[in-house]
């Protein structure tokens, strides 16, 4: 669905692209997840990685839960007093607990931490992306604070067509995606190499 255009504040747009995804019904999420799942699955970079920083979504998100077979899977965990993001040894999605103010799924206490360099496959949510690789999260700059600090490795944002736009408001801090993928396949975002 590129081809929109938000006016407004980062607040505003992001309001709007909220509607957006939590309009679609459980059976569109899980149906439009799948397909953005398998288009995510075929990436050769995704194929061979080792090691891969997933996020749990929530019923209005696009689920990861097709990609955890053959990686190594570290989930995030918000650190209070922290902007960046500690992720830690997860294998299989019954081990996350509910946490923090909204409930978030993430790993339990006592979870091992993953180092951010061991990461070399991102797969990071949105509440909206640009087929350009722009990011508008949810506000509280988690995982731009985090990527700054990640070694280089391929950042692919996951989300439903929908929520795709041709424009974001963006400031100099925010991370762009390497990849977006949504239910229709993938949208580079940066040149393929050769």
């Amino acid at each position: 669905m590129a081809g929109n255009f938000i006016e407004g504040s980062k607040a505003q747009v992001r309001l709007e692209l909220e509607g957006r995804r939590r309009a679609l019904t459980a059976e569109e999420v899980k149906a439009k997840g799948g397909e953005a799942q398998r288009g995510l699955a075929a990436l050769a970079s995704f194929q061979a990685a080792r090691t891969v920083a997933l996020y749990q979504g929530q019923q209005f998100e696009v689920s990861t839960d097709r990609l955890w077979a053959g990686h190594r899977i570290c989930l995030p965990r918000v650190t209070q007093g922290s902007k960046v993001l500690s992720f830690h040894w997860v294998g299989s999605p019954a081990e996350l607990v509910p946490r923090g103010k909204y409930q978030l799924l993430e790993p339990p206490d006592g979870a091992p931490a993953a180092k951010l360099d061991e990461i070399d496959f991102w797969v990071v949510p949105g509440v909206g992306f640009t087929p350009a690789g722009d990011r508008l999260g949810r506000g509280a700059a988690y995982y731009d604070s985090t990527l700054i600090h990640a070694r280089p490795a391929p950042k692919v944002g996951l989300t439903f067509e929908c929520c795709l736009v041709d424009w974001l408001p963006t400031e100099p801090h925010d991370v762009r995606m390497d990849e977006v993928i949504t239910e229709l396949g993938l949208r580079r975002s940066r040149p393929e190499p050769g």
